[in-house]
């Protein structure tokens, strides 16, 4: 698409993000399970496509509205109050006596996330040191997570890094700082440091587990170790890191003649992909790694120096990934829209919407809500977080 006819579609993604909240496409009815991430990443899509005193204002009208989807989220809360399960049908029914019905740590994050963008104040009705010592409990001595505990109270699951960014964000909206029911913060930072990569990146797993860098992993990561406390931008540990990262974005230069027989033969180097991130080496773009990268260079970086392409970068998003008809961005330029790489698009946008890299970039001001560093929400929804009193 030429640069001169690229327009940001706001008003299709406010719309995009109603009817995902209002009527799961059937596209992806067969994520019943993860409903509640569903619903995260749509709120906060809103949130980002409409800033306003009142961003969700078009999909909640009433304040009715806004407590009937409030008792929606807590409706999720397993009877132990211990956390929150993804979705209604994974309820187990009480048989022989049996009690099992355990939370699981991506639900409990989702829904802690939902309360706060929906404004609810959950000190008044949920137990943090019971949600925590859950927590606690799933942690395993190597010092990662895994998702639940099974019959015997053992942590079970796989073991990703996106369970280390989740948990401290728990523990980040239940304001716990310490004490018996918390995590072992230690054990977690060695680990996580113990994913870092010979090429500076960050996989899963150490020894003979370990996988390769990769950049979604990359920003659970550092994002866990920020938000322990645990990381500064300074530090020079992550210069390695911080070039693997600008590493992950596409430049594909068709002038350079002397070149192009390379780039044909390259099935990950094509020309509408020029501006793009990948995750890991060697792998095509896809719209959601513009804001893990982003992402991990905001946290390594307290002066804003991003050197990236910025400017070929919203034109990747809003020529290729955005879409014209439906709004909302898909993975790639052939996929269509969802709920993840939508919200994530926008993020990627409002990250750089204020840079002079756009200017002369033929498209509306976008005036693009703002997500909080500290935690993967808007602005206002970590401003009214602040405000909680245990």
């Amino acid at each position: 698409m030429p640069t001169s006819e690229l327009t940001f579609l706001k008003e299709k993604h406010i719309k995009y993000f109603v009817h995902v909240l209002s009527l799961c496409p059937h596209q992806f009815q067969s994520e019943d399970s993860n409903k509640l991430a569903m619903v995260y990443f749509a709120l906060t899509g809103l949130t980002l496509a409409n800033p306003s005193d009142n961003p969700l204002e078009p999909f909640i009208k009433t304040e009715n509205e806004r407590l009937g989807y409030v008792e929606f989220i807590y409706k999720h809360l397993v009877p132990s109050g211990e956390g929150f399960r993804g979705s209604m049908t994974m309820e187990l029914p009480a048989s022989e006596g049996s009690t099992y019905d355990p939370p699981n740590l991506p639900a409990t994050y989702f829904a802690l996330c939902c309360l706060l963008i929906l404004k609810e104040d959950y000190t008044k009705r949920l137990d943090r040191h019971k949600i925590m010592n859950y927590v606690r409990r799933c942690q395993v001595d190597e010092g990662y997570f895994r998702p639940t505990l099974d019959m015997h109270g053992s942590p079970f699951g796989d073991s990703d890094m996106r369970h280390c960014q989740i948990i401290s964000s728990i523990r980040m909206m239940l304001g716990y700082t310490g004490g018996e029911n918390d995590i072992d913060c230690d054990a977690l930072e060695a680990y996580i440091l113990s994913t870092v990569s010979y090429d500076g990146g960050i996989g899963n797993g150490a020894g003979e587990y370990f996988t390769e860098s990769h950049a979604g992993l990359a920003f659970c990561g550092l994002f866990t170790l920020k938000a322990l406390g645990r990381l500064t931008g300074e530090d020079p540990r992550w210069n390695k890191t911080k070039r693997w990262l600008h590493m992950r974005q596409m430049d594909y230069d068709s002038s350079q003649i002397h070149r192009q027989v390379e780039l044909d033969e390259n099935e990950y180097a094509y020309e509408e992909d020029h501006g793009g991130f990948n995750g890991r080496e060697n792998k095509y773009t896809d719209t959601c790694y513009a804001f893990w990268v982003l992402g991990c260079l905001r946290l390594l970086s307290n002066t804003g120096d991003l050197l990236i392409d910025e400017r070929a970068l919203a034109v990747y998003l809003l020529g290729q990934t955005q879409h014209q008809f439906l709004g909302g961005f898909g993975k790639t330029n052939e996929d269509m829209p969802d709920p993840l790489h939508s919200t994530l698009g926008l993020a990627a946008l409002s990250h750089i919407q204020h840079s002079a890299a756009l200017d002369g970039l033929c498209v509306e001001k976008l005036h693009l809500g703002e997500l909080d560093d500290t935690l993967v929400v808007d602005k206002q929804s970590k401003v009214f977080l602040d405000g909680l009193k245990w």
